[in-house]
């Protein structure tokens, strides 16, 4: 079985490592982003073959959410997590919401809850 692959999309460099080193320990394919438009771009084109976009909300160009605004547009059965270090943000209520900072283990159940996978917890 293929494992599932995510996108990670986030303009702190730190947090883009941490999130996919944690998630590709757990056993999942990760691709991550630092810039949205790229993001987007190579989403755009590839939609189909991820089952979950997890993206902050405030980057530099467009914000997480109209980002994955964009992308559920193109694929309905793409899954979306939008986080961020504040809480009252304006998002769509068809995502999931994180709050910025999460422990790693938490990170992993909740990608498994979402994508119904079983992958490894990484503690």
């Amino acid at each position: 079985m293929l494992a599932p692959k995510i996108a990670i999309i986030d303009n702190e460099v730190d947090v883009v490592s941490l999130f996919q080193e944690a998630l590709e320990l757990a056993g999942f394919k990760v691709t991550a982003f630092t810039n949205p438009l790229k993001a987007l771009d190579h989403l755009t084109q590839n939609s189909n073959d991820y089952a979950l976009v997890i993206s902050d909300y405030r980057m530099p160009e467009m914000n997480g959410n109209q980002l994955c605004t964009r992308l559920i547009n193109i694929n309905q059965n793409l899954r979306i997590i939008i986080m961020s270090a504040f809480e009252n943000i304006d998002y769509d209520q068809r995502f999931q919401f994180i709050s910025k900072p999460l422990p790693l283990p938490r990170l992993i159940k909740i990608v498994n809850d979402t994508i119904g996978g079983e992958q490894q917890e990484v503690i």
